[in-house]
């Protein structure tokens, strides 16, 4: 099982990471260009003023230059009375040939060629090399804590949560008989075997090992740690656990099943029990079987619906409360549901209430 939300949670952390950022190299860039464009004015200015030069000597002493007959007509770069003075630039010789024409005849000399600098493409080359790396280095930086923390993460919560209820059923069950508190240690243990190989895998879970289970029995089974505590609820009665199927029999694994299971009945026992009933319905299609858990509860929003198996989200009346929890047990249930190919869903019961749906393949 991959840590939840990974990447979701890097591109909305590098988003709110690199947002000034952006902002700041569009702001900045357009400046950049404003003033390039200046600097590169203040570069074909100087370039055309040293080949200016070169024509005020021509104008200066033009029997010292070359005459030219062919009068085709030239590119003018500006005026020198009487007459005008351009260049044309030899860029495979590196050279250019201006030229002085005061109206009645045309004189040329040829000089070096004046470089000129390419001030936009050495400026935005670097800004986008500087920001190439600021970026880089700063994804990179966002990416390893992320991936660190939700590492970090999964590990406590799965660990605190794993073994969280069966500590409590055992300390149950070691006040009843032997023979129960030996079942739960042995799942308990079983559980640690599972998180070893948690660590072992970098942060996932081993693939789960998915045979024909009877959900019924699991379901009876998970019931057992709440029954006496839903019973102080309902005057004794118990919750009750109805199976309209020919048969309950899924594939799935047993453990991870009896985990879901457990933590539907203390979601239900922490929310939904103190204000109503609960019931579970086990049904079946030609492809699957579902275990419903309906209830009177105080029910949820549609808001409160749509993330109520994200990690760590609580409703807002249950923190206002004052009721433990951290938010864990939904997304766990969900995502041990997933991993054997099944899901679990969440709908409005009625007026008020909740209603989970856990599916599973047959």
């Amino acid at each position: 099982m991959k840590p939840p939300r990974t990447k979701k949670r890097f591109f909305g952390y590098a988003v709110l990471l690199w947002l000034p950022a952006i902002l700041a190299v569009i702001l900045g860039g357009g400046l950049l260009f404003i003033v390039v464009d200046d600097i590169e004015k203040e570069e074909a200015a100087r370039v055309k003023k040293e080949y200016r030069r070169v024509a005020s000597e021509i104008h200066a002493k033009p029997s010292s230059f070359d005459l030219i007959a062919d009068k085709t007509p030239r590119k003018v770069a500006g005026k020198m009375s009487p007459g005008k003075w351009g260049y044309i630039l030899d860029k495979k010789n590196r050279s250019a040939r201006v030229w002085y024409d005061d109206g009645k005849e045309v004189r040329s000399a040829r000089t070096e060629i004046v470089d000129e600098v390419d001030y936009e493409k050495i400026l935005l080359s670097a800004a986008l090399l500087i920001f190439g790396c600021v970026l880089t280095l700063g994804i990179l930086g966002v990416r390893f804590f992320i991936h660190y923390a939700a590492v970090r993460d999964e590990f406590v919560a799965a660990t605190v949560h794993d073994l969280a209820t069966p500590l409590a059923g055992m300390r149950m069950a070691i006040g009843k008989n032997d023979a129960d508190a030996e079942v739960l240690t042995i799942r308990m243990i079983r559980l640690v075997e599972n998180l070893k190989a948690f660590l072992l895998l970098g942060g996932r879970r081993p693939p789960p090992k998915t045979e024909k289970v009877d959900v019924l029995k699991c379901c009876h089974e998970a019931y057992e740690l709440f029954r006496e505590d839903f019973q102080d609820f309902y005057g004794g009665e118990d919750v009750e656990i109805v199976c309209k199927a020919a048969e309950s029999v899924a594939s799935a694994d047993e453990d991870l099943l009896i985990q879901i299971f457990w933590n539907l009945f203390a979601n239900e026992l922490k929310y939904a029990a103190p204000a109503g009933k609960v019931a579970v319905e086990i049904e079946e299609t030609h492809s699957s079987v579902k275990v419903i858990f309906s209830d009177e509860g105080p029910g949820m929003t549609p808001r409160e619906r749509k993330y109520a198996f994200s990690r760590y989200f609580r409703a807002k009346g249950m923190v206002d409360s004052g009721k433990g929890g951290f938010g864990i047990g939904l997304c766990v249930a969900r995502d041990f549901a997933r991993s054997m190919k099944g899901e679990i869903t969440v709908a409005a019961n009625g007026v008020s209430g909740s209603k989970f749906t856990l599916e599973l393949p047959k």
